[in-house]
């Protein structure tokens, strides 16, 4: 098992993940969806959003419908030749 910065060329095992209800967010099962959304519409961009450590992504929409600031952070992906999982760091 490895943790790798995301990359284009990881993206299909992801997006199989996403597709058979692995979800990034376990809170928030629609956040899988979201994602394949993202995905089809910016793959470049997608990739590119995940690594943010000066915050400059759009506003974060909280539970109750307000937006916030986002915070800086990033997202690893855990490899074992094909998408294992994600690590989050903020």
């Amino acid at each position: 098992m490895e943790v790798r910065w995301p990359q284009e060329q990881m993206l299909e095992s992801h997006v199989a993940a996403l597709r058979t209800g692995w979800s990034p967010n376990t809170m928030r099962p629609e956040a899988a969806r979201e994602e394949l959304v993202q995905i089809a519409d910016d793959a470049d961009g997608f990739v590119a959003s995940l690594v943010d450590r000066e915050a400059k992504g759009p506003p974060f929409r909280q539970p109750d419908g307000s937006l916030v600031r986002r915070i800086p952070g990033y997202r690893t992906w855990m490899w074992d030749g094909q998408f294992a999982g994600t690590v989050n760091f903020r």
